[in-house]
């Protein structure tokens, strides 16, 4: 198994012994759904393929409801569906079908930090040769190849490693002709001018709810990150011109991309100077007085952390108080999402010292797996196209856990570090490393247009919603006024979308 590498998701049968081997990729890139009841087994590279299996009682795993209403994902080895399961990323299976037992181990995991004698100017220049590599390999293709060129840090890096390795290389950026503020058009296009790349801008208007159904069901579990629906488009649009794309994902994970790195880092320097249990107390009493949506929220629910064990929530969607109100007559026990995260954070290494370690290394093993890469490869594959990560390339992923400190990858003002690094060694003079748009859409001003407002009404204010209705309408109106519950709505309705598509119960 140490000598894979690569995006894969297998099951090889051993008619002699009459045993299963099941494995996945180490970042996660692939999927790989199973389900064991009564000496049977069935398994799919997709939830929809398991429900051919009649036998399958299509309700909703309760601890897996509760994460997903907090985190906006559903973790492995848990899913959405009771009694069905995701094979966990880095890891293999054996089945003995004379029996049923089951023997599940990791094959890969993130290699503990090193201290070496690295400076940062070896740190680029043995990064710099790593990520050539892997670009070097996965532009090999029997099919036209295309590059997704955003303008931001990881897919211009990309675009310049791949100028040095080929002489005429294609680029794409998707264009919101009508959403001006989030296009990256003229970064991609300084980029691309830069390196001399044939470069096609794809006119995308994605503001229709038509398409949420067809996600939906394509998605196999409910999500909460809208950026799928761009994310679908641009798979849709690339396609035409070509049948491999390469993009930037695991940049953020590996290299302490998200403003919540350098959130973490400030908190830390700020809160360790207060009792414990005087944070405890203003983080209790700020979540009970603020409403659902107000900026900050989110601020207050980590002043509780304790930094040196644990790590705080990035972004709750929906705390326990919330979920008690949009789920009534006490669906959840409260703990069981606790339960659930502290079980996740365990599987890191808690012994490294500073947060940047520990919170990079949480969002491998969880929100790139489970959201970036699924959100990736389920738009990807709706349209026949293959995307490929050259950051996830396995001598990358070992070398930025391995050997990166910290202090190359987040501080309480900086992000990616080493990254801005390597761009002011290779991209323009000019270019602006600290920036970070990604990849979003105006979903605030769509949930005011009728056709959205129709949407909500017909899910979500429906009778047979699991929601409670008057929760709904005062999110709702907490959204019109101001208050940014923009992803919890498409949330709700995704999920809801989902559940009557899949005639999934409670």
């Amino acid at each position: 198994m140490d000598k894979l590498k690569g995006q894969f998701a297998f099951v090889i049968y051993d008619k002699r012994k009459n045993i299963l081997l099941m494995a996945r990729d180490i970042s996660g890139e692939k999927p790989l759904f199973y389900h064991i009841e009564n000496n049977n087994i069935s398994f799919s590279s997709e939830m929809k393929g398991l429900f051919e299996n009649k036998k399958i009682d299509r309700k909703i795993d309760r601890a897996s409801f509760h994460y997903y209403l907090q985190n906006g994902y559903v973790p492995s080895p848990s899913s959405i569906i009771k009694g069905v399961y995701k094979l966990s990323p880095g890891s293999a299976m054996t089945i003995d079908l004379n029996n049923f037992n089951k023997n599940e181990w990791k094959f890969w995991d993130l290699p503990d930090f090193e201290e070496s004698d690295i400076n940062e100017f070896e740190a680029v220049d043995q990064l710099h040769t790593l990520l050539k590599d892997s670009v070097d390999l996965q532009l090999e293709a029997d099919v036209p190849v295309g590059i997704l060129l955003s303008g931001g840090v990881d897919s211009s890096l990309i675009t310049a490693l791949s100028a040095e390795i080929r002489n005429s290389i294609n680029t794409y950026t998707v264009i919101f002709p009508n959403d001006p503020d989030f296009n990256e058009q003229q970064f991609s296009r300084n980029i691309s001018e830069y390196f001399s790349t044939c470069h096609t801008e794809l006119e995308v208007d994605v503001s229709s709810v038509d398409i949420l159904e067809k996600l939906a069901y394509q998605y196999d579990e409910p999500m909460i990150d809208s950026s799928m629906i761009p994310t679908y488009y641009l798979s849709k649009e690339i396609k035409k011109y070509c049948t491999v794309a390469l993009g930037g994902d695991g940049g953020d994970e590996l290299f302490g991309g998200y403003h919540h790195h350098a959130r973490f880092v400030y908190l830390e320097k700020k809160l360790n100077k207060y009792p414990q249990i005087f944070r405890n107390l203003i983080s209790a009493s700020s979540n009970k007085m603020l409403p659902i949506g107000f900026k900050g929220r989110n601020w207050a629910a980590a002043i509780e952390t304790n930094f040196k064990h644990s790590l705080p929530h990035n972004s709750i969607f929906f705390d326990d108080k919330d979920i008690s109100a949009l789920i009534p007559n006490h669906y959840f026990m409260e703990s069981s999402s606790k339960d659930l995260r502290n079980k996740l954070i365990s599987k890191i290494n808690l012994s490294f010292p500073d947060i940047v370690q520990r919170s990079t290394r949480f969002d491998f093993k969880n929100y790139l797996c489970e959201d970036i890469l699924v959100k990736v490869d389920r738009a990807s594959m709706l349209n026949s196209l293959e995307m490929r990560a050259p950051f996830l390339d396995k001598d990358v992923i070992n070398f930025a856990y391995k050997y990166i400190p910290s202090s190359l990858k987040a501080n309480s003002n900086s992000r990616k570090i080493i990254l801005q690094k390597l761009a002011r060694k290779i991209l323009p003079p000019n270019y602006d490393s600290s920036r970070k748009q990604g990849f979003s859409i105006p979903l605030k001003s769509w949930l005011r247009t009728p056709e959205w407002k129709e949407l909500i009404n017909t899910y979500l204010l429906a009778s047979d919603c699991i929601f409670c209705t008057n929760q709904i309408k005062k999110i709702l109106r907490y959204q019109e006024i101001g208050f940014s519950n923009s992803e919890r709505i498409f949330g709700l309705l995704m999920f809801e979308i989902w559940r009557k598509n899949y005639d999934v119960k409670l």
